[in-house]
């Protein structure tokens, strides 16, 4: 009975262990089923995530050439510009001044063309050249308190440092960058003009002007005719010396020119005066003589020693402008009269003063006029 107990057991705790062995036992084609699954599912993701690159790549390479590269390519544009203006400001000496260090700085530092535009170098270095020019006046005046100043290719002014410091202030940036200022470099030129090429003749010595030229053009035309027949064409050639005579504007040549005198033609030189003539050196007495002579003459016997200084000095001190000036206030006077007028220049504009001898004009600036024009200015 015992070994019947013992075998049931052992045959029930057998069952009870199949059972359960197969209850976890799983099947070769579900190993296989789960295991392919988990690679598909494995490759799906790697192949997504290969596609979300290759969209980033290809979104990032668009955005670069599309956006990103034409907005830097004109940012780099914008900044050179920017670069070759400030350049044209500040040139040759002024090319390590501070200012123009800090402005580049500036400009390489902008992100954007907003910020770039926003850049007036104008306006940021007006400062620093109307510094730089005054400190230069300063620097390069003449014993005379002068400079001479070279405004562009052709103009050369002087001025006194008063005027020269005036036109600093008064000038805006393109022409501080463009002015040159040295000690002046002058001649003497004797220049010979008619009464409206002397400005009406109505300079003075210690007067400043200005010197223009005028030129005219003349030109030739020639007109052709054709004759057409049926046996052969004959071309006729006819000349026609048309003379056209165009003034051009007159252009500047030289301002701030100082007269230094003034020679007028002798036509206008007639004077009544009574005059004291010395009989012997050794006698005191003196007889006065009542003459009608010309200027020329009178200086002729004042140089042989005849005539009375004093007396001499007193009839013939500034007559020819003198007269000018009665002509002026009189409003008549004569317009043949001729002039020779010594002139200090910039050595620099003496060669195109006598190339030009011919057509020279003489003008008298309103903001260094002389006394006389200051009163008519006053008056109006």
């Amino acid at each position: 009975m015992k070994k019947n107990n013992l075998r049931k057991k052992k045959k029930t705790l057998l069952e009870k262990i199949k059972t359960q062995i197969e209850k976890n036992k799983i099947q070769p084609k579900e190993l296989y089923k789960k295991i392919n699954t988990n690679e598909e599912n494995e490759k799906a993701a790697i192949g997504a995530i290969v596609i979300l690159l290759i969209l980033i790549i290809i979104l990032s390479m668009g955005y670069y050439y599309a956006i990103y590269q034409p907005q830097q390519q004109e940012l780099n544009n914008e900044k050179t510009q920017k670069h070759n203006q400030l350049n044209q400001i500040f040139k040759e000496e002024l090319s390590n001044n501070p200012e123009k260090q800090a402005l580049k700085v500036r400009i390489d530092s902008a992100t954007t063309k907003e910020e770039i535009a926003q850049i007036n170098l104008d306006e940021l270095a007006l400062p620093a050249l109307r510094e730089y020019q005054t400190t230069k006046i300063d620097q390069q005046k003449d014993k005379y308190n002068r400079v001479q100043i070279k405004l562009n290719d052709s103009e050369y002014i002087i001025l006194s440092v008063t005027e020269a410091k005036k036109k600093i202030n008064s000038s805006m940036t393109q022409q501080l960058s463009n002015m040159e200022i040295k000690q002046p470099e002058t001649v003497i030129i004797p220049i010979k003009i008619d009464r409206t090429q002397a400005a009406s003749g109505l300079i003075n010595v210690g007067d400043v002007v200005d010197i223009y030229k005028t030129t005219t053009e003349n030109t030739q035309e020639t007109q052709i005719k054709s004759n057409n027949t049926t046996e052969n064409t004959i071309t006729e050639y006819t000349t026609v010396n048309t003379l056209t005579n165009q003034n051009k504007e007159g252009s500047k040549i030289t301002g701030g020119s100082k007269v230094h005198s003034i020679l007028r033609s002798k036509e206008s030189g007639e004077i009544d005066a009574n005059i004291e003539k010395t009989q012997e050196p050794k006698n005191d007495t003196n007889r006065t003589q009542t003459t009608t002579t010309d200027i020329e003459q009178l200086l002729m016997s004042k140089s042989a020693g005849i005539w009375d200084e004093t007396q001499l000095n007193i009839l013939l001190e500034d007559y020819g402008w003198q007269l000018s000036d009665y002509e002026r206030i009189a409003n008549i006077g004569d317009l043949d009269i001729e002039y020779l007028v010594m002139i200090e220049v910039p050595q620099e504009s003496t060669e195109e003063i006598l190339q030009n001898m011919e057509n020279i004009v003489l003008t008298i600036p309103s903001n260094n006029a002389p006394i006389w024009m200051y009163e008519e200015l006053n008056r109006i």
